[in-house]
């Protein structure tokens, strides 16, 4: 038994020692395959031929990376000798089609024989194209600012149509008020309900026209302290640049004025006359001389609009 006992640690050794042997022998082994590969991966020097760089472009770094790429094991002598090797045989080349298509190349050179002062000729020809362009877009942004400006112009000429319409509108109705306003008939329901309506008629006119003119005042930038101007003193600015300018702000200038002192002081004198008209017809209507119903409401009623304006 104590035999047996000795001899297990000895076969045990003797195991270890033949897996480790067989590890060691597989590991050369694969060192030994590994390096026969790198050897077979190995570069060798190749020749330049001319299919190398007829997919390169004017891109020197191309040609560079191609040449480390592919020669970088080739000596630097050698790499010269062969580029001139090459180029020499691409003259060669170029020089045995020249001589094999004669003919053609002579009449190649005949063609574009004064190709320069034809490339010229066109530069000349485009650069002459180009300042006329310039010339033109001038002209057309000149175009365009003399057509807005009439297209402003004829803008405040409609205004000032719609004003001059207003006016002789306005000027109708004051002298139908003081034609019926001067009548001695006896006030009747009737004739009163015409002078109110002429009265209103008047006041909503004459609204109407200070709005006009208070936004023609607005849009140009001009006008009085009553907002009167505006789009008169518009148009004077653009018919002053005019030939008979002088002519047209005068007429225009007249006609401002025609506004301000006739028309304005029209509305106001028709504003006095009808609280002057209506104020006896009330102190009628309280000592008892009017007594009729509906002539009697149609004067509070224009009392009481007086008063609310």
């Amino acid at each position: 038994m104590s035999q047996q006992h000795l001899e297990t640690p000895s076969f045990d050794n003797n195991l270890d020692r033949g897996r480790d042997f067989a590890k060691e022998t597989q590991l050369q082994q694969q060192k030994q395959e590994q390096a026969e590969e790198e050897e077979e991966d190995f570069p060798f020097p190749v020749s330049i031929s001319t299919t190398d760089f007829k997919n390169f472009n004017n891109d020197p770094g191309a040609i560079d990376q191609f040449l480390y790429k592919s020669h970088r094991f080739t000596s630097l002598d050698v790499l010269i000798k062969e580029l001139k090797q090459l180029s020499s045989t691409l003259n060669q080349n170029l020089l045995d089609i020249v001589n094999h298509d004669y003919t053609d190349y002579i009449k190649l050179g005949k063609s574009i024989n004064g190709g320069d002062d034809l490339i010229n000729s066109v530069s000349e020809d485009l650069k002459q194209f180009k300042l006329q362009l310039r010339q033109y877009s001038d002209k057309f942004a000149s175009m365009d600012q003399s057509i807005g400006a009439a297209l402003e112009l004829r803008k405040q000429l409609i205004e000032l149509k719609s004003i001059a319409k207003l006016q002789l509108l306005l000027h109708d109705q004051i002298e139908d008020f003081e034609h019926l306003i001067k009548l001695k008939d006896p006030i009747s329901l009737q004739n009163l309900q015409k002078i109110t309506a002429c009265y209103l008629s008047i006041i909503n006119i004459d609204k109407h026209l200070s709005k006009l003119v208070v936004n023609g005042d607005v849009n140009n930038g001009g006008g009085d302290n009553n907002g009167s101007g505006g789009v008169l003193n518009g148009i004077s600015e653009n018919a002053s640049g005019d030939e008979n300018g002088n002519t047209n702000v005068n007429a225009i200038e007249k006609q401002n004025l025609f506004q301000q002192q006739y028309l304005d002081g029209k509305v106001a004198s028709v504003v006095m006359e009808f609280k002057s008209f209506v104020h006896p017809l009330m102190t009628d209507i309280k000592r008892k001389r009017i007594t009729e119903p509906d002539l009697v409401m149609q004067v509070l009623n224009i009392q009481k609009l007086i008063a609310n304006e």
